[in-house]
């Protein structure tokens, strides 16, 4: 077991600071260690640390320290540790005596709001929810045989979707299912707390431009499903609207074809049997209003009565 002395030469890190680490680590047995490695992996450079065989706290700490993630200036992280993983006494005994404020619900994270999240939705895995939540993995070809074995509590389950890129930082989609199976309340309001505080939301400008894309026209509601699948109808369709307006609608750059009057739209909504009586009687309104704007009713609106 490595000492004080020991630290201090192979993180160079203080004497004051090397007993913090010391005493903090020898008081973190197994399981401490497992959660530790879980919380702190975005603080591993080198990832592949936290693989090696009997890994202590204290080497996870002066890892840390190398990395400059930990240091006697930045313990903060120390307190959300010790506090996460139940060492809460240490909190009191060791780091609040060094004027180390104890870290509480609510504080400043150092550790990211998704890994907080899986780790929350561990410590209220029981036992045999652990056994469906693996079940369902394995179901979904997510999990081999011999990988369910090495599956020992929820940490190890979230470890190895987050390296096989099922869950991650903006996409918990597969998390949904999984907690439903367990019908825990509490988890599956972790769950959706966190999709709605820290997911990116949904473009509200995109949302309305697909119901405008999903309407034709807009003067007249009777037309908000109607699709145009011919040709003339759509050409109708645009005319009739700019219309209303007392414009006529221009083709594309380029093109020679003759202004659409109201007329012309009539002939062609006649020719088309997939428009509706309603959308004459809309045109019909469209084209007196313009006669109106004349002074006297146009020949094109009598053309379009006898016509209807």
């Amino acid at each position: 077991m490595a000492g004080t002395r020991d630290i201090e030469a192979d993180a160079k890190i203080s004497e004051d600071y090397a007993m913090l680490l010391f005493t903090l680590g020898s008081q973190m047995g197994r399981k401490d260690v497992r959660m530790l490695k879980f919380l702190c992996f975005e603080f591993m450079k080198d990832k592949s640390f936290l693989e090696k065989k009997d890994l202590s706290a204290k080497d996870i700490f002066i890892e840390m320290s190398r990395n400059g993630f930990l240091s006697s200036q930045n313990v903060g992280l120390l307190s959300q540790i010790s506090y996460l993983i139940g060492k809460k006494v240490l909190q009191k005994k060791v780091l609040e005596p060094k004027g180390i404020p104890a870290w509480r619900d609510g504080s400043i994270s150092y550790i990211s709001n998704f890994r907080l999240l899986l780790f929350k939705l561990y410590q209220d895995t029981r036992k045999e929810d652990l056994v469906k939540m693996v079940e369902f993995c394995s179901l979904r070809g997510n999990l081999l045989a011999a990988d369910k074995q090495q599956v020992e509590d929820a940490l190890d389950l979230f470890t190895k979707l987050i390296n096989i890129g099922e869950i991650a930082e903006e996409d918990i989609s597969y998390l949904k299912p999984l907690i439903d199976i367990v019908g825990s309340k509490k988890m599956t309001q972790a769950v959706d707390t966190y999709a709605e505080t820290y997911l990116p939301k949904a473009d509200k400008q995109t949302e309305e431009k697909d119901k405008k894309d999903d309407s034709i026209g807009g003067l007249n509601p009777q037309f908000s499903a109607l699709r145009v699948t011919d040709t003339s109808l759509a050409s109708s369709s645009a005319t009739f609207n700019s219309v209303g307006q007392g414009n006529s609608l221009r083709k594309d750059k380029g093109s020679t074809q003759a202004l659409l009057r109201p007329a012309d739209l009539s002939a062609s909504l006649s020719n088309n049997t997939s428009c509706s009586t309603a959308y004459k009687d809309d045109l019909k309104l469209s084209a007196l209003a313009q006669g109106a704007c004349g002074g006297s009713e146009s020949k094109d609106s009598k053309d379009l009565d006898s016509k209807t």
